[in-house]
């Protein structure tokens, strides 16, 4: 995570939300807390997963969260951590948000799942915006008022 590279067309030509049925906390892409495909009537625990967390407390104040990409993957912000895992469960990578570079311990918001498998982190200093692999191509860190 030292080194960021070009920011690619699809961040500065447009940050677009992802196609998914939950892109964001607040539910479709309306923010209504409801998707568009049914579900359960009643819920059952299939699988347990253990998250990879941020030891340093510091970093993982805030709202914790889960979204939906538009690969159909999750994305889960816990404990300083954003995760993306398949539906079925497997990790496929995690990013600790204390190694952002310039990054300070703070309030983190839930994620939001961006076109192409893309999620944009709201920081307390800042957003970072990953790819669909975990690479960070965008980070804007905000500076405090005297």
């Amino acid at each position: 995570m030292k080194d960021i590279e070009k920011i690619p067309n699809w961040i500065t030509d447009k940050v677009e939300l992802a196609e998914s049925c939950w892109p964001r906390a607040g539910g479709d892409r309306a923010n209504r807390s409801h998707v568009s495909i049914p579900g359960p009537d009643k819920g059952e625990i299939i699988k347990e997963i253990e998250l990879p967390i941020e030891e340093n407390e510091d970093f993982f104040r805030g709202v914790w969260g889960c979204v939906v990409t538009d690969h159909n993957d999750l994305r889960v912000l816990y404990r300083g951590v954003l995760t993306a895992l398949t539906m079925e469960g497997d990790l496929l990578w995690y990013v600790r948000l204390s190694d952002i570079p310039d990054m300070v311990p703070g309030y983190q918001l839930c994620p939001v799942a961006i076109k192409d498998g893309g999620c944009l982190v709201p920081l307390e200093n800042g957003i970072v915006i990953l790819d669909n692999q975990g690479k960070m191509f965008s980070r804007s860190i905000f500076e405090k008022s005297p």
